[in-house]
């Protein structure tokens, strides 16, 4: 395999962008064979500054995309850039294992007729006993689970050329589940999306009720957007099922071995839910009262 090509869109990310180029630079393979897109998506602190300490070390490319402010779009940049015969997808606060890329290319090496892997996501906890942090590393980042539902998150996400060719990147008119509509797109084109469990990176988990809050409201202001885009699923908030913890949820719990604590998970699950539906609501009245075209 003679080029990989990493994307990885960051914005503001000057407390995790050090680490996570310091794991590029230990990854065991060799760096000749490497490209790192780094996407700037109108950073305002220092993350800039940081990344210029390792352009000597990594052969890291920084482009900007200051147009659209999503990591879709960002992605989507990079994409433009990229030479490689694999394309790697991480999120600016991951940290890949030293042997992340290695089993990556192995992977594709042993099934040559494989074209789209997603890996693991580890979490990364601050606090063992933050039920927030628990919530979240048990509903949201449990990859395995998205793989057998036909999605994946994008930090953690392989894709051969050709898949890109065909399906053209990630939809940046969404501001929340681009990485699903792309597993998903991809599958539909004849692409099945497999997990490889040896690639393996590491996720900081959410830590306050706020961070929880704000993520529901992008996942409901993004269902509110593909549907008027796709029109494949009903509206999030019409749908009662979604307000009350499903068999997914339990399935989850009883994975994680979080029994003791499903009380208090599934009030997070119902108060996610809410916050998920309102933001939905909220978003499909703007279409129709600034009278866009909910059809389009």
């Amino acid at each position: 395999m003679n080029k990989i090509s990493i994307i990885i869109p960051v914005y503001n990310a000057e407390k995790t962008i050090e680490p996570l180029l310091k794991a590029l630079e230990n990854q065991t393979v060799s760096k000749k064979q490497l490209q790192i897109i780094l996407v700037d998506n109108r950073s305002t602190d220092n993350t800039l500054k940081i990344i210029d300490k390792y352009l000597d070390k990594l052969p890291i490319t920084v482009t900007p995309e200051y147009e659209t402010q999503n990591s879709y779009a960002a992605r989507n940049k990079g994409l433009k850039r990229a030479e490689g015969e694999v394309i790697c997808f991480l999120d600016s606060d991951c940290i890949p294992d030293k042997d992340w890329l290695r089993e990556g290319i192995k992977y594709f090496q042993t099934y040559p007729d494989r074209y789209l892997v997603a890996g693991v996501i580890k979490c990364a906890f601050e606090d063992m006993n933050n039920i927030i942090e628990i919530y979240d590393s048990t509903v949201h980042l449990d990859q395995e689970y998205y793989v057998q539902i036909g999605g994946s998150g994008a930090g953690n996400l392989f894709a051969r050329k050709e898949v890109i060719d065909k399906i053209k990147g990630f939809e940046e008119r969404i501001i929340s589940g681009g990485d699903f509509e792309f597993c998903r797109r991809a599958q539909q084109n004849g692409f099945k999306l497999y997990y490889n469990r040896k690639t393996i990176v590491h996720h900081p988990t959410m830590r306050t009720l706020n961070e929880l809050l704000r993520k529901s409201i992008r996942f409901g202001i993004g269902d509110t957007q593909l549907w008027r885009i796709k029109k494949t699923k009903k509206l999030y908030f019409l749908n009662p099922l979604n307000y009350i913890p499903g068999p997914a949820f339990f399935q989850k719990v009883y994975k994680h071995k979080r029994q003791n604590l499903i009380i208090p998970l599934m009030f997070l699950f119902c108060v996610e839910a809410f916050a998920r539906a309102v933001s939905n609501f909220v978003e499909f009245m703007k279409l129709a009262i600034f009278n866009e075209n909910i059809n389009a």
